[in-house]
């Protein structure tokens, strides 16, 4: 039994990545391109390049002084990932941090499915049903979505490996000192990864957990010994996480996000029941509806098809008043309610209907999470609802039916096209050259700046060789954005109304040269020549020399 269980993950495993490399990689070399679209992506391939070259310089690894010059930026109030780049790190040596980008971008689905086809297969013990339940997980309109350009929410192994724990501890499997050990291993793994997701565990956890102790009438004991567990748990997550913890803590005033997000990254209620432009079959069958969807493809993740919705009514049916379905279904609900926001989204029309995340988003730092990324819980929940119908389906021998909804829950999930763009390669930023034309770590702001352009990419391609007085590797921080040039330049779109504060902008900031790249907007690059600054054409970019204030 055991060989065959063991063939059985390894055949989950190889299928997992099948699908990985066909839906994502479809035959792209992992070198000469970059997985996604936007500038997002580029985050990451700093990171995966800074860590490694930052503890071989011996660098602060809380804080960088090269972006945002003066004030820096701190590693915990941004997209960082450190243990993905630290594991990752003889890749990025080896390869360069496109590749081990683009490896961890194919890898994350198959390794949340996997974790999910474990999770599935202690709940159902039915290998083909846990199949089914991982693949829902790690295949899912949220995966898909977040692949296209955000690597720190789409790796989400920790998350059912978690469940597993807490499945197995309810079931006398683990003593406490495991359980202890193994969640804040986790805990810890999944922070050093995205915090957002961390402090989202426990928001979605308590809920869980409180619906549990209402529904769950004979497990209550093992449930509050499972809330003890939590309380020993903590301070092993607190002392793996203190560093960063005190580091942000101390530096609240660091970040402030728009504080219109909430209301506007949430999911559409038709996105529930119709598919996005995420989606091959179906995404383009309703340009009236999807247009009106929020923009951005990677939040358009809420699709769970009229296939598994079938197969949540098929479970649900006649089993309501049990306790576990009732369970699973209340907070299948109310996950699902909290995606919405605090305000509802119909086809695009924001309603007046208040929801229930606007009382919770009045907790300390949860105003700022997008509700649109609580899909994930809702994935994982309907994932193993979906293997759980399987198991009881194929035990009352009725697998024609198990075959038929199989087939159409994995037609209707099937991504689009993954788009890859080209390595945006400056002979300027190529090592070794901005420090021979501008001196060792010259200060620089390069445009396009912020979420318009590589500026990133190009810090990590010339070997951290500048400091730059802007960048991108999340939002901009709090004390940079009064600045109209800040607004001008890191937000989408570029334009030249505010020279003056340009030039305040750079003095303040100890700029010496403003690079203009490849990627600017001519009428932008044209505007720049109004500073009356010395230019000069160095290979492949402008450079102005910024003058002191006369």
């Amino acid at each position: 039994m055991s060989e065959r269980r063991g063939l059985w993950h390894i055949a989950a495993l190889l299928i997992y990545a099948a699908c990985s490399i066909i839906y994502i990689d479809h035959g792209e070399s992992l070198f000469a391109k970059i997985s996604g679209s936007g500038s997002d992506p580029y985050i990451f391939i700093w990171d995966f390049a800074w860590w490694p070259w930052a503890i071989a310089h011996h660098q602060n690894l809380l804080h960088t002084n090269l972006l945002w010059q003066p004030l820096g930026v701190y590693l915990g109030w941004i997209t960082s990932i450190p243990l993905l780049a630290i594991v990752g790190s003889p890749l990025t040596i080896l390869f360069g941090p496109v590749f081990t980008y683009n490896v961890f971008i194919i890898c994350a689905p198959v390794l949340s499915a996997w974790m999910a086809y474990f999770l599935c297969l202690k709940i159902t013990q039915s290998p083909q049903a846990a199949l089914f339940g991982g693949y829902l997980f790690g295949f899912s309109t949220y995966e898909m979505a977040q692949e296209t350009a955000a690597l720190n929410l789409n790796f989400t192994a920790f998350i059912p490996a978690l469940l597993l724990v807490i499945i197995m501890r309810l079931r006398d499997e683990l003593q406490r000192w495991q359980v202890v050990l193994l969640a804040g291993l986790i805990l810890a793994a999944q922070f050093f990864i995205s915090i957002e997701i961390f402090a989202l565990v426990f928001i979605f956890g308590g809920i869980a957990w409180l619906f549990a102790m209402l529904y769950l009438a004979d497990q209550r004991v093992k449930l509050w010994r499972l809330f003890i567990d939590a309380l020993a748990a903590a301070p092993l997550v607190i002392l793996l996480l203190s560093p960063f913890l005190v580091s942000m803590l101390t530096h609240l005033s660091y970040v402030r996000l728009p504080e219109v997000w909430p209301y506007y990254f949430t999911i559409d209620f038709l996105n529930i029941f119709l598919p996005s432009h995420i989606n091959l079959i179906g995404g383009s069958w309703f340009p009236w509806l999807s247009k009106h969807y929020f923009e951005d493809f990677q939040e358009q993740d809420g699709y769970i098809g009229l296939p598994i919705l079938i197969i949540l009514y098929l479970f649900f049916y006649r089993n309501i008043a049990i306790g576990l379905p009732r369970f699973l279904l209340v907070i299948l609900i109310s996950f699902i309610l909290f995606s919405f926001g605090p305000q509802l989204w119909v086809g695009g029309v924001y309603t007046t209907l208040g929801l229930p995340w606007a009382l919770i988003m009045k907790l300390p730092l949860l105003s700022s999470a997008l509700p649109c990324r609580f899909f994930l819980f809702v994935s994982l929940v309907v994932a193993l609802i979906a293997a759980m119908w399987m198991a009881r389906s194929l035990q009352a021998g009725r697998r024609r039916l198990v075959m038929l909804m199989g087939l159409l829950a994995w037609l209707s999930l099937l991504p689009s096209y993954h788009s890859w763009m080209n390595i945006p390669a400056v002979k300027f930023f190529e090592p070794g050259r901005v420090a021979a034309a501008l001196g060792p770590n010259a200060q620089i702001l390069i445009i396009p700046s912020g979420i318009n352009g590589p500026s990133s990419y190009w810090q990590a391609e010339s070997d951290f060789s500048f400091r730059q007085t802007g960048g991108y590797l999340g939002f901009a921080p709090a004390a940079m954005q009064p600045f109209l040039a800040v607004q001008d330049f890191y937000l989408l779109g570029m334009h030249t109304d505010h020279l003056d504060d340009l030039k305040s902008y750079c003095l303040k900031t100890g700029t010496q040269y403003i690079v203009v790249a490849p990627g600017t907007p001519p009428d932008v690059a044209a505007g720049l020549t109004n500073l009356h600054w010395p230019a000069r054409k160095i290979d492949d970019v402008t450079i102005f020399t910024v003058l002191p204030k006369t």
